[in-house]
């Protein structure tokens, strides 16, 4: 036994509690405890899909600085306009906002600048 809380062991409870089998509740033995995100055992792992399960049993998301597999890119915030918008996506000149990589405007397929689309400068 690791542990025995008498009547009260109960899998499901929190991270060091006592479980029904008298083993302690921890991340990665696969019981997902209360205060837990998620727990998928042995397979925890950081770069998986949004709503795969990141070491710490947490959750993987968009703005936790751990670029997901389906993500374009993660900078660890939910801010658009600073080359990573709040959706993971990478910002561009011609994707219609002005981010703040260096452009001056952006009016998506309409930008120009001689003739040449995709400036995102001022004339």
């Amino acid at each position: 036994e690791e542990c025995d809380a008498a009547g009260d062991n109960a899998d499901g409870g929190a991270t060091g509690s006592c479980k029904a089998n008298c083993a302690v509740q921890v991340c990665g033995d696969g019981d997902q405890a209360s205060d837990e995100g998620c727990d998928n055992a042995g397979d925890n792992a950081d770069g998986g899909a949004t709503g795969s399960c990141r070491p710490g049993c947490v959750l993987q998301t968009c703005g936790d600085g751990d670029q997901a597999s389906d993500e374009g890119c993660d900078d660890g915030n939910l801010v658009d306009g600073d080359g990573c918008d709040s959706s993971c996506v990478v910002e561009f000149c011609g994707d219609g906002t002005t981010n703040n990589n260096d452009e001056e405007c952006d009016a998506a397929g309409d930008n120009a600048d001689g003739g040449a689309t995709g400036s995102c400068k001022a004339n």
